[in-house]
């Protein structure tokens, strides 16, 4: 019998490959689905290793997100399961409207100046109706009665963000909230 832990790892690494009773088989040959390069992956990944390469992987989910068809081995990326529930298809919808730091927020992914998300200041939407044409990128919808959620178009005036700022600081001490 082996007591010694020295003398049974030394043992058990004697055994190695084929000739150990636990032995899967080894590393199996799969070629990768975006640049098509074979490369070895253990049996128990086949299923879910299908690049050869982190990089791969990234250009191949960088392709999906852009909607880019995949030209190799045929495969179709256009299908993203993501965009499945964008907008009114998500269980979560609430109706396209929330408020972020006092602003009524409006989901409308086609506007020019939606932030990452897709969503639109409500007063900047009422403002641009008003004027009739988009704000410039500088440009911002300022409340007169200071009231962040109150976008009637008689409220909003259209004011360079310096301006604005300006407004504030000069102003700032004079208002009582």
């Amino acid at each position: 019998m082996i007591y010694n832990a020295k003398q049974r790892k030394k043992q058990a690494n004697a055994i190695k490959g084929k000739g150990n009773p636990h032995w899967k088989g080894g590393r199996i040959s799969k070629y990768c689905v975006r640049c098509g390069t074979s490369f070895l992956v253990y049996p128990n990944r086949k299923d879910s290793q299908t690049h050869c390469s982190l990089a791969c992987a990234n250009r191949d989910m960088a392709d999906k997100q852009r909607g880019v068809p995949c030209l190799s081995k045929g495969r179709s990326q256009s299908h993203n399961p993501r965009l499945e529930f964008r907008g009114e298809l998500n269980p979560n919808w609430k109706g396209g409207q929330h408020v972020s730091q006092g602003y009524v927020m409006v989901y409308f992914p086609q506007h020019p100046h939606t932030n990452g998300r897709g969503y639109v200041k409500r007063a900047n939407l009422v403002l641009e109706e008003k004027l009739g044409r988009y704000l410039l990128p500088d440009m911002i919808a300022h409340h007169l009665n200071k009231i962040r959620d109150d976008d009637k178009p008689e409220n909003l005036i259209e004011m360079s963000n310096s301006k604005h700022m300006a407004l504030h600081r000069t102003k700032e001490a004079t208002w009582v909230d």
